[in-house]
């Protein structure tokens, strides 16, 4: 990628005319909540979370978002976590469920203008369900479920929902490292969701494809089904195509950055919301994420504007990101005029960096954001800057500003910094109101005083530090901008904002003994939100409060989701994990596990997975014909659901993310290098007699035409997957356990560290299983028993490490992993949804 830089030939000043015929509408920078990054903000207590939710809307305060995209969840692993689903099943929906309507109503007390962005990225497995088989995203099972989730989002104070986007692009890999994603909505898909939103009575607008850019699909177009909406686009970078800067659609970039919580990503934040307008006439850029609020244990970027992992400590950090974006949201407002490159006010500078402004709707006010910040932005080149003076003429009544300076000192003998690449500014400290560290904020006002207008830079070292005003000379001004460094100039009259508390100090241990006894939440109560229990984060499932199937006036919390996702995932799915604790030591913990004695109804599709060692199907490169099957972990990316049709007997490729339906089929596959030519995925019905299977009750799966054939596990030089004679009895190779859509085992983990001194020893994990079978890890007392509780205490197991997310030391998850890892072979059996009695409880030993 090359480096984006102005022309040699083309002037550094710019003329800021606020009767410039062709301005833009400015639709506002926003943040993403989704994937379960803002699953702790509500566990904090007073005044911390109210802090926080200022730091993020407040205007003129903070970060200040104009735009919040949020997850309508779907019970499903979205990145790093689950979003509850308002709506399990068609006829039953629960609004209260979600915590994203907190968030809007929470955000909107603060800011009134804010518009909201809803998307769906994992569905309920319901969704799009016709004779036993899952038909993709686009359907009207869809459609009905997104305005029944707006209605919802009124429904609880949380108010209209602007935009609605589509599902962003699923993050399924084959094992060719290619994506498997979804092209997109069909414009037929949009037109109906359309009018099913007129006919509920909602005006909110389409912001599609809401995905990365493809230049194979055809962007939307005007029409009644886009009245209002967008092109919204992942990522765009520095993308810049006619077609995009044509368009007579708004064009926004719906997901973007991934605002890593260092200098360089703030600077990659910083420059995306000029270069995106400057380039591509982007009038909306959305970053992701709003925070990193989720459990500490888990692995990722930590990608957010305030990092808050710790709500028993309360501690919280403020992000450096928070503050290049304050630069555009503290001194604007979505609904101003943002000037194009055309304009002359909005363009790049000779040394690298660019610059944008803003004007008030009556045009009497401005905001210039001028940015020379140097980081790469993912796979997008960085910029080279250096410092340079900078002069900009007010024009169009902007220059009245003129007489409000007394100021007419002789500025033009400013002289450049020695050092291109430094990150100082060059006005004293003694010089400056405001701070040098992200924790910290200025408490001046930014208005245009007789000494000039408001004023302010962020580099490295400094945050939001105000320098002395700008003052106004002949209808100019001017000032020397340094390299890696962003600045606003702004005419605004802001109030005074307060000093902000510093919290990032306050880590502390998680707290033992801690004992809930869920007694304090409702199960589903209109006016409740606290269905799920504090400090609990959900990594895969969904774990809600729920009445004790034993005793009803007892409150447990229960696992709720009974079916995977199967096509309607949008990443590998997940075993359902919740996880509390954080670097615990000498610690015990005890667990009362429930498995309900009644059966649920026998399920049309059953999950397969081998016995001999938990591994999932899987084809070898993307899902085509003739594509070898093999067996692998569950848990890689590139693993597909494979699930056995009752009604038909095909095993297919439970994949939306595939064109066209693919079947298990045996015999009929050509040979070729590491291909076994007996087991392969092929078009479904075009083998019927190689593509029709028999479960058997001893666990195998035979070709009804040759129930002698059994499909085995290769072992060495074998296939990982193939036929061969079954044995009798068959082989632990040769047996395959039905996942379903139910977890096969119940209980309770703990991450334990190395012992002292043992540097380089991975940690251990010691496991405690409640099962009703005599297989597995319940060989020893004590085993549940079906229909009564069963205590789960600490003792040393097998270690479920390929079953488990990667945790940190001192990490507790309540477990329901979907295969035996210790025992060699298995009943079959399911079971169902964990529960946790009241007796939860943590002590030091």
């Amino acid at each position: 990628m090359r480096d984006i830089r102005r022309p040699k030939a083309c002037p550094a000043n710019g003329v800021l005319d606020a009767q410039f015929a062709e301005a833009l509408r400015f639709d506002g920078v926003g943040a993403v909540s989704a994937r379960g990054t803002s699953r702790y903000l509500y566990d904090y207590a007073e005044p911390m979370r109210s802090e926080m939710l200022d730091l993020l809307f407040l205007p003129g305060y903070a970060a200040s978002i104009q735009v919040l995209k949020v997850e309508i969840g779907g019970d499903a692993q979205s990145g790093f976590g689950t979003e509850p689903s308002h709506r399990r099943s068609e006829d039953q929906v629960a609004c209260n469920r979600s915590r994203a309507f907190w968030l809007v109503r929470e955000a909107r007390r603060r800011n009134p203008s804010l518009s909201v962005l809803a998307a769906a990225w994992a569905l309920p497995a319901w969704l799009g369900l016709e004779n036993a088989s899952q038909i993709g995203f686009y359907n009207s099972d869809t459609i009905d479920y997104i305005v029944s989730w707006i209605r919802c989002a009124n429904e609880t104070g949380a108010g209209a929902v602007e935009y609605v986007g589509s599902r962003p692009r699923a993050i399924v890999v084959d094992q060719l490292g290619q994506s498997q994603g979804h092209p997109g909505p069909p414009l037929s898909w949009s037109e109906d969701l359309r009018t099913a939103l007129d006919a509920a009575g909602f005006s909110t607008s389409l912001v599609l494809p809401d995905a990365e850019y493809d230049p194979s699909v055809k962007l939307p177009e005007p029409g009644a089904a886009m009245a209002g909406g967008a092109v919204g686009l992942h990522y765009p970078c520095f993308l810049s195509l006619p077609e995009l800067r044509s368009s007579p659609l708004a064009l926004w970039s719906t997901e973007d950055a991934g605002v890593t919580a260092d200098w360089p990503g703030a600077a990659c934040a910083g420059r995306l919301v000029n270069t995106n307008l400057v380039r591509m006439n982007v009038t909306s850029t959305i970053v992701r994420s709003l925070a990193w609020a989720l459990h500490p244990a888990l692995p990722g970027a930590r990608d957010g504007l305030l990092l808050a992992t710790e709500p028993w400590s309360g501690a919280y950090s403020i992000q450096d990101p928070l503050w290049t974006l304050a630069h555009t949201t503290r001194f604007t407002e979505a609904g101003w005029y943002v000037l194009p490159l055309q304009s002359g006010a909005t363009g790049h500078l000779k040394k690298g960096g660019t610059f944008v402004t803003y004007l008030s709707p009556s045009r009497d006010e401005f905001t210039l954001v001028v940015e020379k910040l140097q980081a790469k932005c993912g796979t997008c080149a960085g910029s080279i800057t250096g410092a340079e003076e900078l002069v900009f003429t007010l024009a169009g009544g902007l220059e009245e500003l003129s007489n409000m300076s007394n100021d007419t000192s002789d500025t033009s003998e400013t002289e450049l910094s020695n050092d291109d690449s430094t990150n100082q500014s060059d006005v004293d400290d003694d010089e400056v109101q405001g701070f040098a560290n992200a924790s910290n904020e200025t408490n001046a006002t930014a208005n245009v005083t007789q000494d000039g207008l408001a004023f302010f830079l962020t580099n490295r070292t400094h945050k939001m530090l105000r320098l002395p005003p700008l003052p106004v000379s002949g209808g100019s001004f001017r000032f020397v901008a340094e390299a890696d460094t962003i600045y606003t100039v702004t005419s605004r009259n802001d109030t005074e904002v307060p000093a902000i508390q510093d919290r990032s100090l306050e880590v502390g241990p998680f707290p033992v003994p801690y004992r809930d006894d869920f007694e304090r939440y409702e199960e589903d109560e209109p006016r409740s939100l606290l269905d799920t229990p504090g400090y609990f984060a959900d990594y895969g499932g969904s774990f809600q409060v729920s009445h004790d199937p034993a005793y009803f006036p007892n409150m447990v919390l229960k696992q709720w989701i009974m079916e995977k996702a199967g096509s309607n995932r949008w990443t590998s799915a997940s075993d359902p994990i919740t996880l509390i604790g954080h670097r615990l030591a000498n610690v015990a913990v005890t667990v009362d596990v429930f498995l309900p004695r009644d059966q649920p109804q026998e399920p049309v599709r059953l999950g397969i997975q081998g016995a001999w060692a938990g591994g999932c199907l899987s084809t070898a490169g993307s899902v085509r014909e003739l594509a070898q099957v093999q067996e692998e972990s569950c848990d890689a990316k590139t693993a597909q659901d494979f699930v056995l049709e009752r009604s038909t007997g095909q095993i297919v490729i439970a994949s939306g993310l595939s064109m066209a339906k693919s079947c298990l089929t045996a015999h009929t596959c050509m040979p070729g290098p590491h291909t076994d030519p007996t087991v392969c995925a092929r078009p479904c019905g075009s083998q019927r007699s190689n593509q029709t299977w028999a479960w058997e009750a001893d666990g195998s799966l035979r070709l009804r035409e040759r129930p002698d054939l059994c499909l085995t596990r290769g072992k060495e030089s074998m296939p990982s997957l193939h036929l061969a004679n079954c044995a009798e009895p068959v082989l632990p190779t040769q047996r395959f356990v039905e996942t379903g859509d139910l977890p096969l085992y119940a209980g309770v983990c703990l991450r334990l560290a190395p012992r002292s001194g043992s540097a380089g020893e991975p940690s251990l994990m010691a496991c405690r299983a409640a099962v009703a079978t005599a297989y597995g890890w319940a060989r020893t007392p004590p085993a549940a028993a079906p229909g009564a509780w069963s205590q789960v205490g600490p003792r040393r197991g097998c270690s479920p490490t390929a079953l488990l997310p990667r945790l940190a030391p001192g990490t507790v998850s309540a477990w329901l992993p979907r295969a035996p890892r210790c025992a060699q072979e298995s009943t079959g059996k399911r079971w169902l949804p964990l529960m946790q009695r009241t007796a939860l409880a943590w002590w030091r030993l």
